[in-house]
């Protein structure tokens, strides 16, 4: 009887995943949870401008959206605030939990620009390099992806 010896791979953990992707060093990471965070923050012009909490000259309140071809009502344009409202708290928290590498700050992330890119693209004009954000943060989620079909935290 032959014993054959093989070598034996190690099985991927979130033991020394600080390497997997660009994302999980340090500097890259908080970097890309800044954006994110100033993105979130600047979401709260939507909530001021919307529920018509303070009158900004550059961003006035408005129910047109869609490069004003649609009017969506005073009531639309509420909903519309709330919606801003919840994005910022989600794109917030998100880059919270990004920037300290949290487990499932990526899920949040991929929510938040699930919540903010509809938001941007009803607001443009003006929105649109909100857009832009929505849609660089959405190709970083996806270039920093595991490619075996598991996600990094």
């Amino acid at each position: 009887m032959t014993t054959r010896l093989t070598a034996v791979r190690p099985r991927h953990t979130d033991v020394g995943r600080t390497a997997s992707t660009p994302l999980h060093r340090p500097l890259p990471r908080r970097l890309a949870a800044g954006v994110l965070g100033l993105h979130g923050a600047i979401h709260l012009l939507g909530v001021v401008t919307a529920l018509e909490l303070a009158e900004l000259a550059e961003l006035p309140h408005t129910s047109e959206v869609l490069w004003g071809r649609v009017d969506i009502g005073e009531a639309g344009a509420r909903l519309l605030g709330v919606g801003w409202l919840a994005a910022a708290v989600v794109l917030v928290a998100a880059a919270a939990a990004w920037w300290v590498d949290r487990p499932g700050a990526r899920r949040l992330v991929g929510a938040g620009v699930a919540l903010s890119l509809p938001l941007t693209l009803l607001a443009s004009p003006e929105a649109l390099a909100g857009v832009a954000v929505n849609l660089a943060l959405a190709g970083v989620l996806v270039w920093t992806a595991d490619r075996r079909g598991r996600h990094p935290a």
